[in-house]
């Protein structure tokens, strides 16, 4: 499960492309459901906009890509009230966010997740190191900064998959 604002900032395209990874290789079946709306923040102190829906537009691209095993298993569920997003927290064997956002200080979404019993597979970037203090219920991905970008290891991000949902009944 995600749940927040779904933008560049938030890193919602290599999210789904590594849960895409991980439904390929994986004989677990596994359900990916984000939830939230889709915005055109783009990363305004680097200098990138986007124009009206174009995020979405390219996540849309992204989907359609996939193969169509993978594609079942992707949903997006538009924005849910509190009660609806308690009830999937809940339902939920799994919370995955790998935003690198500038100012992910916080987070209420993984410990949203947290607070209702679902562990967290996290980006370690920024205020998400502090969920990690309970190795058994959130681990991290660890960002680099490089002369490049931000660089996030998708190998560790695909063992924290399979170690977090070894550790649940689906």
């Amino acid at each position: 499960l995600y749940t927040g604002r779904l933008s560049l900032q938030k890193n919602i395209l290599r999210l789904t492309r590594e849960i895409a990874k991980h439904i390929e290789n994986s004989a677990v079946p596994t359900r990916f459901l984000l939830c939230g709306h889709f915005d055109q923040l783009g990363a305004p102190f680097f200098g990138v906009h986007l124009a009206q829906s174009e995020y979405f537009d390219q996540w849309q691209t992204l989907l359609e890509s996939l193969p169509e095993k993978v594609r079942q298993r992707i949903s997006y569920l538009g924005n849910k009230t509190a009660d609806e997003l308690r009830a999937l927290y809940n339902a939920s064997d799994l919370y995955v966010s790998l935003s690198t956002h500038h100012d992910e200080d916080f987070g209420m979404s993984p410990l949203e997740s947290l607070c209702s019993g679902a562990p967290c597979a996290l980006s370690g970037w920024g205020g998400y190191a502090s969920f990690a203090l309970d190795s058994d219920s959130c681990l991290l991905a660890p960002v680099e900064i490089t002369e490049k970008g931000l660089r996030l290891s998708s190998a560790i991000f695909q063992k924290n998959l399979q170690t977090l949902l070894a550790q649940k009944e689906t």
